[in-house]
């Protein structure tokens, strides 16, 4: 697996997550969930040939992550970017990324949103 693919789509499934927010509750939390399970060993591959190759092997071994994400009423406040890098994050580690940082994640993100 591409390991900017769980760093784009969290991303992406928070940003839209706080627009639905402030359209249809804007007063109330919001809460997003995250599931990845597999009973097969995936492994993470650096896909941009821009990026340099990783140190070792990065395997999730198979199992269930799931990691959940509530938004405050006060949407305002939501860094939907960050969020969503420090859930990706969660989820790198279990694939035993332990090197992986925000801010490496925060600058997948940059490259693709803007």
């Amino acid at each position: 697996m591409p390991a900017y693919f769980p760093v784009l789509f969290m991303a992406e499934a928070v940003l839209l997550a706080t627009r639905l927010q402030g359209d249809i509750a804007r007063d109330e939390e919001f809460t997003v969930q995250f599931r990845f399970e597999s009973e097969e060993p995936w492994e993470l591959v650096v896909a941009d040939p821009r990026r340099s190759g990783f140190h070792r092997g990065y395997k999730f071994t198979g199992g269930t992550w799931e990691h959940s994400i509530t938004l405050p009423s006060d949407i305002g406040t939501v860094d939907f970017r960050q969020t969503a890098a420090e859930a990706a994050r969660e989820l790198l580690l279990r694939f035993g990324w332990i090197g992986v940082t925000t801010d490496l994640l925060r600058g997948i993100q940059d490259q693709a949103f803007d």
